[in-house]
């Protein structure tokens, strides 16, 4: 078997356990949209935030590829605290993107991860990670914003808490047995791993 996408943010295989509110957001924007003014907001967790993620296990057997910007190939989280994923892609002319992956009062531990393949992952695209695992505890995940065009793309994202407290993320292992892990594009990582205590993750612009 074999599972295929393409388009910006088309993952292939995602796993989570978020506690406190959240999960995945993408969006984007098309070359149509040429010449619109653009005001994006994405939060993602409620307003407490409070709750632990649980153990997240993910295995793969058959070849997973992607196409395209934000597109990545595996991703496995465990996040306390709120969060999980929001990606944008701006294919026109810019404009300006906020967002929050967790609250300034949140709080809860991530839970164990752990990613196991023995097949091919490939992506194609700017900022389309290979293999992203995450534990992270008060609040965060991943933060992905591109833009495909010469227009000005600005943006502030927020990762974790404001207090991220002393809440301790949880173990995190990948063991890619067999098969090949290949990428094209800038920032796109191969294989990226995290266990984070106080909030945080990763954010790529």
């Amino acid at each position: 078997g074999r599972i295929a996408t393409s388009g910006a943010g088309s993952f292939a295989m995602i796993a989570q356990s978020v506690g406190g509110g959240g999960g995945f957001s993408s969006a984007s924007r098309s070359i149509a949209s040429t010449g619109n003014s653009l005001s994006l907001t994405m939060n993602l967790s409620s307003r407490s935030a409070n709750g632990n993620g649980g153990a997240v296990s993910l295995a793969y057997s058959s070849d997973l590829s992607t196409t395209g910007i934000n597109a990545i190939g595996v991703l496995a989280q465990s996040i306390g605290g709120g969060g999980g994923v929001a990606t944008f892609t701006d294919q026109s002319s810019g404009g300006s993107i906020s967002g929050l992956l967790g609250q300034a009062d949140g709080s809860g531990t991530g839970g164990g991860v752990k990613v196991t393949g023995s097949a091919n992952v490939a992506t194609s695209g700017a900022q389309a990670i290979g293999v992203l695992a995450q534990s992270i505890s008060g609040g965060g995940g991943l933060a992905s914003y591109a833009s495909s065009s010469a227009g000005a793309l600005s943006g502030t994202m927020k990762l974790g808490a404001g207090d991220g407290g002393t809440a301790l993320s949880g173990p995190v292992t990948v063991n890619l047995s067999s098969g090949s892990l290949s990428t094209k594009g800038e920032f796109a990582h191969g294989l990226v791993a995290q266990s984070i205590g106080g909030g945080g993750g990763l954010s790529q612009m």
